[in-house]
């Protein structure tokens, strides 16, 4: 851009919630970017620039409303509980925050220990909310925890739910104290 025959010595940005000049923020740079920290997820905003020199401040240019968006939060409530004597049933709640972006799947998680964990299985339904899962072993206690994904990635995992062994003689014993779990 024109820039009267001065160099430019900063830019002064402004960024605010579309529709809301309450929520406005200005801030100078002497670099053509910046970022603003603490803007939230799924909330639609607006920035404009204006070069500034020893003439003074240029035109103003400004964005078209753009949203930021991020990891989603991790799933609630997570639960686990034998269905038959082969079959258990992961439950868990759809976050409260979907992060600025709708969920698109789960990733279901297993330990035998607590501290190394696999993928059981992705559950590309983003309105699932429990998985029944064939794949355990008799007598061998798996823990389970659940994560969120969208277009950005993967939410931290949900707490763990308490470990869950199926054997033959019971219906089913829970062991260790788990953060959640039925």
């Amino acid at each position: 851009p024109a820039n009267g025959g001065a160099p430019v010595t900063q830019y002064t940005v402004t960024i605010e919630e579309e529709g809301n000049p309450a929520s406005r923020v200005t801030d100078t740079t002497t670099e053509p970017q910046i970022v603003f920290q603490g803007l939230a997820n799924g909330t639609s905003y607006v920035a404009s620039v204006q070069a500034v020199n020893a003439a003074g401040n240029g035109p103003t240019a400004s964005s078209a409303p753009a949203v930021p968006f991020g990891a989603p939060a991790s799933p609630t409530a997570i639960s686990v509980q034998e269905t038959d004597a082969k079959t258990v049933t992961i439950s868990w709640e759809a976050p409260t925050s979907d992060g600025g972006r709708p969920i698109t799947s789960y990733v279901i998680e297993r330990s035998d220990d607590g501290a190394s964990w696999s993928v059981l299985e992705i559950v590309n339904d983003p309105a699932a909310t429990q998985l029944t899962s064939s794949d355990i072993r008799l007598d061998e206690g798996y823990a389970y925890r659940v994560k969120a994904v969208n277009a950005y990635g993967e939410s931290a995992p949900s707490a763990t739910s308490k470990k869950l062994t199926v054997s033959q003689v019971s219906d089913f014993v829970y062991a260790g104290a788990g953060v959640a779990g039925g």
